[in-house]
């Protein structure tokens, strides 16, 4: 399969990133560092990890939630084992949103000489964002450096293409190289923008600011209601963090104040009588709110 045979080798091999990346490396490289490595799904958080690990020869211990049933247990045992050979060893965490709890996890930290890395999608997340820690933060890769990458892979396996065509399905990706390799592969036969339409259109998933942005930026429904539904995070959760972010100033603050102070009246009742059915009265609100005239400029959005 393409994506085993064009899976990273090095952690130069990796798409962007390539800051991030010397950080961790120097992190992974020092006893008793606690990382957490945050990213959107197909950013490369765990293959980085291993990757690094295979450059300093060192003894990588995987913690998974989906295969313990007491994780805080096994990791602090994992954190006072001796590596097997004497070797480096690092204690990786993967998708720490998934843990039910991490509150014995500073303590583990404390007590242990190994680096740590935790790796996650939201770093704003209440069992994540009072971790003390040093943070480092993957973005996904670039559209354009997808396709040259993509581009690089028709040449070698002589795959017939049309340029427009592999810089659509790495628009598409949405930066999981693991995806655009999977498409790459089913078209393999002839990849045009014919039979790159037969792949449907993905759905994109919008972190919290780029709906933030999109919500403070326009001024068509449309837009709004677009961006609200491509968000990773709930009707109510996205509602909080815009209610939030709001800057104090302005008349329009009134009018938006109005509509967000309605869609959480729905949102109670919701939450109340179970009526699901109310939902669409707390998007519309919240769109209203959007659309109703807030002038923003620059501004840095904030966790609520």
């Amino acid at each position: 399969m393409l994506f085993e045979k064009y899976s990273p080798k090095f952690i130069e091999d990796m798409i962007g990133n390539s800051s991030a990346f010397q950080k961790l490396k120097k992190n992974l490289n020092t006893a008793g560092t606690f990382t957490i490595l945050c990213g959107p799904t197909g950013s490369g958080k765990s293959s980085a990890v291993r990757l690094i690990a295979q450059e300093l020869k060192a003894e990588i211990t995987e913690h998974n939630p989906s295969e313990q049933s007491d994780q805080m247990k096994f990791l602090e045992k994992s954190s006072i084992q001796t590596s097997l050979f004497y070797q480096k060893k690092i204690i990786l965490i993967e998708d720490g949103d998934s843990i039910n709890s991490l509150r014995g996890l500073p303590n583990i930290v404390d007590i242990c000489n190994y680096p740590v890395v935790l790796t996650c999608t939201d770093i704003y997340s209440n069992k994540i964002r009072n971790l003390k820690s040093d943070v480092i933060k993957l973005q996904k890769p670039r559209w354009d450096s997808v396709a040259k990458f993509l581009l690089r892979v028709c040449e070698k396996e002589k795959i017939p293409y049309e340029n427009a065509a592999v810089t659509q399905i790495a628009r598409m990706c949405n930066g999981d190289i693991r995806a655009a390799l999977m498409d790459l592969e089913i078209l393999s036969d002839n990849i045009t923008l014919q039979t790159v339409s037969t792949l449907g259109n993905r759905t994109i998933q919008n972190n919290i600011f780029e709906t933030l942005r999109t919500l403070f930026g326009t001024k068509n429904f449309s837009n709004a209601s677009l961006s609200i539904d491509s968000c990773d995070k709930s009707i109510d959760e996205v509602l909080h963090w815009f209610s939030s972010n709001i800057p104090y100033k302005d008349n329009e603050l009134v009018q938006a104040y109005d509509h967000i102070s309605k869609a959480d009246i729905f949102s109670s009742r919701i939450i109340r009588n179970q009526s699901w059915s109310l939902q669409k009265h707390v998007k519309n609100h919240l769109i209203a709110a959007s659309v109703s005239g807030i002038e923003t400029g620059f501004m840095r959005h904030r966790h609520p």
